[in-house]
């Protein structure tokens, strides 16, 4: 009998757990300096609760920013509640971790992406964005394939 490690789902909650613990900060302390959140999330998620006028404008996905407006953040173990303004209309919603599509901090230039594959059933995506996109890309062009790089050539 084989025995398979699943990564995807390792990864996929330590990647939720380390939201949760971000949020859980920002609920303690607020955002710091220029950080801001857009939230991702499935719709369709059973626990998500959130009012019908907003499902039915969201009937698949809906994207969440926590920046300048927002109120009574609260992170629980398996989900997050917030107060948000739509169309001058404050709202709260609550969202499960394992509902969220895409978690990013645009100031921090990071993006998590969680998503489901046929005959899996899950697994995760992390994007690192480079303020030197050229030197990144370099870094990727065929010609660095099978070359031996110094770690000097990375550091600043």
């Amino acid at each position: 009998m084989t025995i398979e490690i699943d990564y995807a789902e390792l990864l996929r909650g330590a990647l939720q757990t380390s939201i949760r613990k971000l949020l859980k900060d920002v609920e303690k302390n607020g955002l710091p300096g220029q950080h801001h959140f857009f939230i991702t999330f499935d719709t369709r998620h059973p626990s998500v609760k959130m009012s019908d006028r907003l499902r039915n404008r969201y009937a698949g996905e809906m994207t969440v920013v926590l920046q300048n407006w927002y109120e009574d953040l609260v992170v629980k173990n398996k989900f997050f509640s917030v107060i948000l303004n739509f169309d001058d209309k404050p709202s709260r919603i609550t969202v499960p971790f394992e509902a969220i599509v895409t978690f990013v901090d645009p100031f921090a230039e990071i993006g998590l992406r969680f998503y489901a594959e046929e005959n899996k059933p899950s697994t995760y995506g992390l994007e690192l964005k480079s303020s030197d996109n050229k030197a990144a890309e370099e870094k990727k062009s065929p010609e660095s394939l099978g070359k031996v790089l110094s770690l000097e050539e990375f550091r600043k």
